[in-house]
C-alpha cells in the first residue's frame, strides 16, 4: 500500500510540474485529438481546467469568433503539423500563427515529437510551444530600424559623391585655367 501511495504521489508531483511549466505543454492522441496539457495551454484555450481539453481538437480551441474559412485554415495547418511528426516519427520545429479563443493573434515557437510506447510503437505526439510574439514584434521593429538606416546610408552615399563631383569639377577647371596660365606665362608668344 504505501509504494502505491508513493507512486500517487509522484504521479500529482509531475502533474504539478508540468502545470506550472512557462511554455505551453501538450499532448495528442494518433487522432490528433488532446489527451492532456499544462495550465497554460488550457488557459490560452479559454478553458477553467487542463480536464477539460481531453478530447477536443485544435479546431475546438482555436478563436470561434473569426471567419470559419480562417478558422479551419489554423486547425488544418496544425493537423498537418501533428499528423506529419505521428506519420514519420521525426521531430519537428516551426513557427505556428494561432488566434487564441480570446482573439488574440500569437506567434509561437513550436517542437512536436512523437509519443511511443514501451514497444516503440508511435501513440500519439508531445508539443511543446513557446509564444514569440513579443519577440516576432520586436524583429519586425529593427528589420525596419535597419531598413531606414540603410536607406539613409545610401542618401548620405549619394551626398557625398555628389559633393566630390561638385568640388572636383571647379578644381578641374581651376587647375585647367591655371595651366594655361602657366603655359603663357612660359610661352608668351602662344
Amino acid at each position: 500500500m504505501g509504494i502505491k501511495n508513493d507512486t500517487s504521489n509522484q504521479v500529482k508531483y509531475f502533474d504539478k510540474i508540468i502545470s506550472l511549466l512557462p511554455g505551453h505543454i501538450y499532448w495528442k492522441d494518433l487522432n490528433c485529438r488532446f489527451l492532456g496539457c499544462n495550465l497554460l495551454q488550457a488557459q490560452s484555450a479559454g478553458l477553467t481546467s487542463v480536464d477539460e481539453i481531453i478530447g477536443k481538437s485544435a479546431y475546438d480551441i482555436i478563436f470561434e469568433n473569426q471567419l470559419e474559412e480562417k478558422r479551419r485554415e489554423q486547425a488544418d495547418a496544425i493537423d498537418a503539423i501533428d499528423k506529419k511528426v505521428i506519420a514519420t516519427g521525426e521531430p519537428i520545429t516551426l513557427e505556428e500563427l494561432v488566434v487564441l479563443r480570446n482573439g488574440s493573434e500569437r506567434i509561437f515557437l513550436s517542437q512536436k515529437v512523437p509519443l511511443k510506447d514501451g514497444h516503440n510503437n508511435i501513440t500519439g505526439l508531445l508539443g511543446i510551444s513557446m509564444d514569440i510574439s513579443t519577440q516576432k514584434k520586436l524583429e519586425k521593429e529593427l528589420n525596419a530600424v535597419n531598413k531606414k538606416a540603410e536607406a539613409a546610408n545610401a542618401v548620405k552615399t549619394e551626398f557625398i559623391q555628389n559633393m566630390q563631383h561638385d568640388i572636383q569639377t571647379p578644381a578641374a577647371g581651376i587647375g585647367m585655367a591655371i595651366s594655361a596660365l602657366l603655359a603663357k606665362e612660359l610661352n608668351p608668344e602662344a
